[in-house]
């Protein structure tokens, strides 16, 4: 018999590896990474508390979790890269946040939806809004002064991140059509 993997455990550990990270980022000296990196950190803490009633969003906090870590590793030890093109590593990160995203807004909306098209749209919708969001977020740190500063890679760059965002959210979609479509069941509220 196979053993569940235990969401939650791994939400928490996934939340113990990215503090201790923010901690080695304070300690030696590299404040631009704290700063940028525990924004994220502190805005995705509600998702714990969503979690103690729908399990589903362990798993997206895990998704979020390991995906800073990721990143937040990768700008540690400047592995990021410094020029933007159209197929870096960002677009990669990017993609997989829009679909971490649209994640979370398939599990939050699922029973709030009134038919499939709007469930659909809003989970789009959501992905599109939070990774507006986050350019924000990357071009204020790239305002602030040194040595808390980002480098701002520009408009196109903001464009592309946007697309590879609306990409991994219309992954998302396309899944939760084909499992709609496997079950044929129909799972939306009736408004009354």
């Amino acid at each position: 018999m196979k053993k569940k993997i235990n969401s939650k455990i791994i939400s928490y550990s996934l939340r113990g590896v990215y503090l201790a990270i923010l901690i080695v980022c304070f300690a030696t000296g590299k404040p631009q990474h704290l700063l940028a990196f525990s924004g994220p950190f502190i805005v995705t803490l509600p998702l714990l508390f969503l979690a103690k009633k729908e399990e589903g969003y362990y798993s997206v906090d895990a998704m979020f979790t390991g995906l800073f870590i990721a990143a937040m590793l990768m700008s540690y030890f400047d592995m990021w890269p410094t020029a933007s093109t159209a197929f870096t590593i960002d677009k990669a990160f990017h993609l997989l946040a829009g679909a971490c995203l649209a994640n979370f807004a398939r599990i939050y909306f699922k029973k709030k939806a009134n038919d499939r098209g709007a469930y659909y749209l809003m989970i789009i919708s959501s992905a599109l809004a939070v990774g507006a969001a986050w350019e924000v977020f990357e071009w204020t740190l790239s305002k602030l002064p040194a040595p808390y500063m980002t480098p701002s890679t520009g408009y196109d760059d903001t464009m592309m991140d946007l697309i590879a965002d609306a990409i991994g959210a219309l992954i998302v979609v396309g899944y939760a059509w084909l499992c709609a479509w496997k079950k044929k069941e129909q799972t939306w509220v009736e408004i009354k």
